[in-house]
């Protein structure tokens, strides 16, 4: 991820939203794994109660003339120069973030 563009909290649920230019984009390992600690530490903080979500969405906000090439299989997590990782860490990473696709008019 190389930037989220709004972190929202709603219904007691953290929700990023990213926009997207590119037909497809790589989710940067360094950066996800920052964005997890900080939801974590949200959902610590704000529900000390509940346990933390295994999960997060990503909305991935794109304009109209690109969703219907947009990569509708999920956003590999990458690392230097973009390369998708296929280590255990890159697979548990990705596994916590829901990956979506909305379009923008």
């Amino acid at each position: 991820m190389p930037a989220i563009d709004i972190l929202m909290l709603r219904l007691q649920t953290c929700i990023a939203f990213q926009m997207a230019l590119a037909f497809s984009l790589g989710l940067d390992l360094k950066g996800t794994k920052a964005v997890l600690k900080y939801f974590d530490s949200v959902n610590r903080e704000l529900f000390p109660k509940r346990s933390i979500p295994q999960q997060y969405s990503l909305y991935f906000a794109v304009p109209t003339d690109i969703y219907d090439k947009f990569s509708s299989t999920a956003q590999p997590i990458t690392g230097t120069h973009g390369v998708t990782l296929n280590t255990a860490e890159a697979t548990e990473i990705g596994a916590r973030i829901k990956q979506w696709i909305m379009k923008i008019e």
